[in-house]
């Protein structure tokens, strides 16, 4: 997978999360495993795409530009975030790397309300690279006038403040051989997100890949309804 390349002239990456090690951790996860789950499925079908936190783009427009991975399916992406810069900052990237706008739309949506599905269509992929760090309250506040960018990466006390019940609702969003990927750290207890909180809304869940980055250990973990899962 080729890994987009984020314009650095367009004032808004201050403003959004900016690539680390988490994300291009979800790029390899990606690559590892879409060929494998689309490995024999000739239709032509339109794949549709949800990436639930797309900051700069750089996933999105990585999934928009990746036909090969999907067996020649064509992906249409859509990109969400609380973040309006990261919207616009999804746009360019896609611009700068010659992504049709029919591939990718990005979308100013809190994904706390996945509850409730706004689209049409439920989706073939979920991408979700959550908040996952655990701040305290009043803790670490880098952005003082909107607390948008820190929304990024606050996870609240425990980390899971975002997960917990976007895992418990996605299943609404997803077709019913649709799949989840999502990063998680040993700070959100995987394991028992799996049994606790994915399982019980119909979840299937397994480690894809994982890294030690810093004094994280981050992974990717692909979710499916349970019945219909094949992981």
């Amino acid at each position: 997978m080729e890994t987009p390349i984020i314009p650095s002239d367009t004032g808004l990456n201050e403003l959004v999360y900016e690539p680390a090690e988490d994300s291009f951790l979800l790029l390899d996860a990606l690559e590892q495993d879409l060929v494998k789950s689309f490995q024999g499925n000739l239709s032509e079908d339109v794949v549709n795409v949800l990436e639930v936190g797309c900051g700069s783009g750089i996933i999105s427009t990585a999934i928009a530009k990746s036909e090969k991975l999907l067996n020649g399916r064509l992906p249409c992406v859509f990109a969400l975030d609380v973040n309006p810069n990261a919207c616009l900052l999804t746009e360019k990237t896609g611009e700068a790397n010659q992504v049709a706008t029919s591939s990718l739309h990005a979308v100013l949506f809190d994904g706390r309300h996945c509850s409730r599905n706004p689209f049409r269509v439920q989706f073939d992929i979920i991408i979700c690279n959550p908040p996952y760090v655990p701040i305290l309250p009043g803790e670490n506040t880098e952005d003082e006038n909107s607390g948008l960018l820190q929304q990024s990466w606050d996870g609240g006390p425990d980390g899971n403040r975002f997960i917990c019940p976007f895992l418990s609702n996605v299943h609404h969003l997803l077709n019913d051989d649709g799949l989840l990927y999502m990063l998680l750290s040993t700070w959100n207890d995987p394991e028992m997100l799996v049994k606790d909180v994915a399982l019980p809304n119909g979840l299937n869940g397994v480690e894809v890949i994982k890294r030690t980055a810093g004094r994280e250990r981050l992974s990717v973990w692909k979710f499916q309804k349970i019945g219909l899962s094949s992981v």
